[in-house]
């Protein structure tokens, strides 16, 4: 590929989830196995499942992939510095840890904003669920493995 000059393109006219992400990397090339990669680095084994299948809607295809949370791990929300501490303590390639530590920061950044509190303070719902990680970690390591060095939508 031609270093510096690989772009992904989103064209979410109505809105993207982290799993349809994950199902377009996939699409666009990514091997589906990586995901299996994330879940073994983030330590999520007993946490989650993830299952990336063909399905058909109407008449249009695509890779879906389903995060699932086991009914144990169901209740464990972290905080945004226990998504950091789980990101960073990964076995995850730097190029990809960096940006989904700024992802993260982001998104904390962003709630604690709308919700008028310190970052520190914030009270992460489903933001703060193991499939929050594997969505922004498996998302960067798809985006490297198809060495996408800008991404625009």
């Amino acid at each position: 590929m031609n270093e510096g000059k690989t772009i992904a393109y989103f064209d979410c006219f109505s809105g993207i989830s982290g799993d349809m992400t994950l199902g377009a990397l996939i699409d666009c090339g990514a091997d589906a196995a990586l995901l299996d990669a994330v879940v073994e680095s983030l330590r999520l084994g007993d946490e989650v499942t993830v299952d990336v299948r063909h399905e058909t809607r109407g008449h249009v295809g695509g890779t879906r992939v389903v995060v699932g949370i086991n009914e144990r791990a169901d209740r464990v929300q972290r905080t945004v510095p226990a998504l950091r501490r789980v990101i960073e303590e990964s076995g995850a390639p730097g190029d990809v840890k960096a940006p989904a530590l700024d992802a993260i920061n982001r998104l904390a950044r962003a709630e604690a904003r709308v919700h008028g509190v310190e970052e520190d303070e914030l009270h992460l719902h489903e933001l703060g669920g193991a499939d929050t990680l594997i969505d922004v970690v498996g998302a960067f390591w798809l985006l490297h493995a198809l060495d996408v060095h800008r991404v625009y939508a």
